[in-house]
């Protein structure tokens, strides 16, 4: 081979890599972009929820001086809202912690007593809501407390969404979940309840959204929880809910419409790897991408999001059917070896006891006999004795 084919051949190949490390350059700078903005999405910090750090955490030795600070502050708070107001702010700082014990890596049992820790503060804080007998909106100062709650409601589910995902075993998770349904019930209850007392519940909820700390994809994650919030909602409140969300969805269609293209490739990275329901997530898409017109780019990128969503959907069911087939049958050969070694301990028993019955039998019928032999001889012996003699010289 000549020199000169030498020199054209190595700069092709040169070539060939460089065009190569620029696109996959690109397709990682799209990934990071991706993962830059699910962090910026799914993370709520202590400062996002309005309270400090927490220096003492549930597991801690101290941490009970912790509650009766909160107890006793509690206690000499006297005005209704600003009780309402207290106990959201303990039922932020107790899911902060929570979150900690899980970054920490703390034990199940840990993680599941700050997980009833705070399900009672949400309770507590359903109960100091109800109680607060001027709810409309002239009661400016419950007014101004709702701005914060309702925002702070929302990511509050976040939060708990993300600890699910990432955080903690199957079996946390469970009481993660269900620490989670309890807190969207409870805030659906309350939004009923200030929209009966004629509080602008709508637009309270709007602005919340509207300030939610996020990226310009945020509203997927928005209308997941929007989705879980609607379920528990009914009538008037389920109506309004329905309207919250058919107006965030049209924010994000003008959003999409306006993402540059190399913006618009980081929506199939996202929707894979943001916390939440994909199923909903693809049901978004559906809305969305039909009504968007004039974006052929945009349009072609949200189907290809659809269609890798779906995918994903039926893997993750198709897996959850076969860990479910696979913990059944476990579940039963389980079974049958509990029943087996039942049935054998029954017949070990019976066979003991029928031992123990017969010997006791024996012992019985061998000692009875013996109280009658002893019974009968001294009987025939007093007889023998008692019978009459001649009389003495009867024979005369």
């Amino acid at each position: 081979m000549s020199i000169t084919k030498k020199i054209i051949l190595s700069a092709l190949v040169v070539s060939a890599l460089g065009f190569y490390s620029i696109a996959l350059a690109q397709a990682t700078t799209t990934q990071n972009s991706a993962s830059q903005e699910i962090q910026s999405d799914s993370q709520v910090t202590a400062q996002d929820l309005g309270v400090q750090e927490p220096s003492i955490l549930p597991n801690s030795p101290f941490y009970f001086l912790k509650e009766w600070g909160r107890g006793i502050t509690s206690f000499f708070t006297f005005d209704a809202t600003k009780k309402a107001e207290l106990a959201n702010k303990y039922a932020n700082e107790k899911l902060i912690e929570l979150q900690k014990l899980a970054e920490n890596n703390a034990s199940a049992q840990d993680i599941k007593d700050a997980v009833a820790n705070y399900e009672n503060s949400i309770n507590d804080l359903n109960n100091k809501i109800s109680q607060v007998q001027d709810k409309s909106a002239n009661n400016q100062e419950l007014t101004n407390f709702l701005t914060d709650f309702d925002k702070q409601q929302i990511l509050q589910e976040e939060a708990l969404r993300t600890i699910i995902t990432d955080q903690v075993s199957t079996d946390v998770s469970n009481v993660i979940k269900n620490a989670e349904d309890t807190q969207i019930k409870n805030f659906g209850t309350i939004v009923s309840d200030l929209q009966q007392a004629k509080q602008d519940v709508r637009t309270q909820i709007l602005d919340a959204v509207k300030n939610l700390p996020g990226s310009q994809l945020k509203d997927f994650s928005t209308l997941e929880l929007l989705n879980n919030i609607g379920q528990n909602a009914t009538g008037t409140t389920g109506q309004m809910i329905q309207s919250i969300t058919d107006t965030v969805q049209q924010n994000l269609q003008e959003t999409l419409k306006n993402l540059p293209v190399i913006e618009q490739q980081k929506i199939q990275d996202y929707l894979q790897n943001i916390p939440g329901d994909k199923g909903v997530y693809n049901d978004v898409l559906k809305n969305v991408a039909p009504i968007i017109q004039g974006s052929p780019e945009l349009t072609k990128n949200l189907i290809n999001a659809e269609q890798n969503l779906r995918n994903s959907i039926i893997q993750n069911t198709q897996n959850m059917v076969a860990s479910t087939t696979q913990n059944v049958r476990r579940q039963i050969q389980q079974n049958l070896q509990n029943t087996l070694q039942n049935t054998q301990n029954i017949v070990a028993s019976a066979t003991q006891n029928a031992q123990q019955q017969l010997q006791q039998n024996l012992q019985n019928t061998l000692q009875n006999t013996q109280n009658t032999i002893q019974d009968t001889v001294p009987t025939t012996n007093n007889a023998a004795n008692q019978v009459p003699l001649p009389p003495t010289g009867q024979n005369e």
